[in-house]
Formats: structure tokens, sequence, C-alpha cells
């Protein structure tokens, strides 16, 4: 009997001496990582052809977009599920008139290239939206 409580003991004494791993150390300053769409996005190109003269933005929220586009600000709901993401063809939007020339007929192209989004890619600070073809239809730039 008192062997056994000799080796109790020092199993007690041998599990309480032993050592955890350590947590990792979290710099609490560090930002936290960016995901890969968040952030707002300027429109380089739509459907090919370049786009120099006004700022159309895009800007991802969680399970939202929202941005300006040619004349109004606009917003949506989308699903992102890896590089493939729906964007919701009713796309709320402000009703202003714009009178410069086809201002009009180009915002509702973008909408309709916006509602015709399959998937994207980011690659390096341009994002490309892509149709069910994997054409790139809109390409922003951070």
């Amino acid at each position: 009997m008192h062997r056994f409580v000799i080796v109790m003991v020092w199993a007690l004494i041998s599990w309480g001496c032993t050592t955890t791993p350590e947590a990792p150390v979290v710099d609490e300053k560090a930002p936290p990582p960016q995901a890969p769409l968040s952030g707002e996005w300027v429109l380089l190109s739509m459907n090919g052809t370049p786009l120099a003269e006004l700022t159309v933005s895009l800007e991802f929220q969680g399970t939202q977009i929202a941005g300006m586009s040619f004349c109004n600000t606009y917003s949506s709901n989308i699903t992102v599920d890896g590089d493939t993401v729906t964007i919701n063809p009713a796309i709320a939007a402000t009703k202003m008139f714009c009178p410069e020339g086809d201002t009009m007929t180009r915002e509702q192209a973008y909408f309709d290239a916006l509602s015709a989004v399959a998937s994207y890619a980011v690659v390096g600070e341009q994002l490309e939206l892509r149709d069910v073809t994997g054409q790139a239809i809109l390409v922003y730039q951070r």
C-alpha cells in the first residue's frame, strides 16, 4: 500500500509539472487581414472599353455593394461563395436626371453588366468581375 501511495504522489507531481504549449503572440496593433473584395474600387473599363472621363466606384460592404455610377448612387445585395459572386439584379439607385450626352445609357449598361457578374478575380491591385463565360466585363482598381 505504501508503494501505491508513493507512485500516486509521483504521478500527480509529474502531471502538475508538465507544461502546456504557449498561445501564439498576437500583435493587437496589426490591422486585420483584408478580404480580397473589401474596400472601394474605381472602374477602369466596362466591356473592354477604357473609362477615363468619369469616376464610377464600387464598394463591398459585407453582403452589399454600393457606389457611384455615371450619375447616380446605387446599392444591391450580393452573395459571394469562393470566387463566385452573384449581384442581385434589383439594383437600387437614385433617379437623378443626367443631361450629359449618353450618360443615362452608359449607366444602364453598367447596371446590366453588374447584374451579369458570375465570378471575380483579384489580379494585383485590379478586380475583374466576370460573366458566366469567364470574360472580364468590369475591371476596377483600388
